[in-house]
């Protein structure tokens, strides 16, 4: 006999957060409601919810936490697809037009900041990025100099700033492990024979304009590679990444997008009672660390 939960505490909410999200008719199964997961792929139900104390649990992908936290955790999941070819894609960013055969220092940090300030945000295919970075020439894939001037990207990069002896297939290697394999991914100046540093970068089929996501994604990516030392200041808005004189560049030909759409995200925020504040429906945006000014920097 099946149990009736309709009048447990979280019920209607999970129900209708199922619809929003496309999961699937909920089945009842004592007190979990069970559906399709929105945390992975999948055609058969593996992803449950207590009505009666909103923990939820994947028994596939090990997904788990309280449904007070759906909204948050869901900012930052995203899907890689497969595509023939991920050279001709084009992404925005504004590209540095002097070329630094070593890392910039000093005084010509100052200056790279000013000359892009100069420079408009333009349309790049992959291939003409990579590139551009393997030529020695800086980018900013926002094309903010402040924070608060930040309006959304299409490219999610993060330093690997590796202290092992590792070769930069092992850690490669490591990235598909883990689930997230990079678009590209090249060595860095400070990168050595016996250590590698690095930059993973992460193409996304649609520009991020929201803040929240920006945020949920890049700080997912960097506690993935933590073990590995990847750089915090890589979520930083209007970060600004050096280029490279090393060739050797790793390609995927995957593309990457948001499981849900900012106006699901809303929704669900607004049915579990934490609304989700998207860019557009801000006044004012603030950074990472509440502040609402902050220089690019590397």
């Amino acid at each position: 006999m099946e149990t009736d939960i309709s009048n447990n505490r979280y019920t209607q909410q999970i129900l209708k957060v199922a619809q929003v999200l496309e999961l699937g008719e909920p089945r009842v199964s004592g007190n979990d409601l069970n559906m399709l997961c929105p945390f992975h792929k999948e055609d058969n139900p593996s992803f449950g919810i207590n009505a009666n104390n909103g923990l939820y649990h994947c028994f596939a992908c090990g997904a788990k936490g309280h449904i007070s936290k759906l909204t948050e955790n869901l900012r930052c999941n995203i899907l890689a697809e497969q595509t023939d070819s991920i050279g001709d894609f084009e992404v925005t960013a504004k590209i540095d037009i002097v070329s630094y055969s070593v890392k910039p220092q000093g005084a010509d940090i100052g200056a790279i900041r000013n000359r892009l300030a100069d420079v408009s945000l333009s349309k790049y295919t992959i291939k003409g990025l990579i590139g551009q970075i393997t030529t020695g020439h800086n980018v900013s894939l926002s094309g903010a100099k402040k924070n608060n001037e930040w309006q959304g990207q299409q490219v999610v990069m993060i330093d690997i700033d590796n202290d092992y002896a590792m070769t930069f297939k092992e850690i490669i290697d490591f990235a598909k492990g883990v689930g997230f394999e990079p678009t590209f991914a090249y060595q860095t100046y400070s990168s050595t024979e016996n250590i590698c540093r690095c930059r993973f970068a992460y193409v996304f089929k649609e520009v991020i304009t929201d803040k929240q996501v920006y945020s949920s994604i890049s700080n997912t990516l960097i506690n993935k590679f933590q073990d590995y030392g990847s750089d915090r200041a890589c979520a930083d808005f209007c970060r600004l990444f050096y280029g490279t004189m090393n060739k050797d560049v790793y390609t995927s030909n995957l593309i990457y997008s948001c499981r849900f759409t900012n106006e699901q995200l809303s929704e669900v925020g607004k049915i579990l009672g934490n609304v989700h504040k998207s860019k557009s429906s801000s006044s004012k945006m603030l950074d990472i660390d509440g502040s609402e000014d902050s220089e690019f920097f590397n």
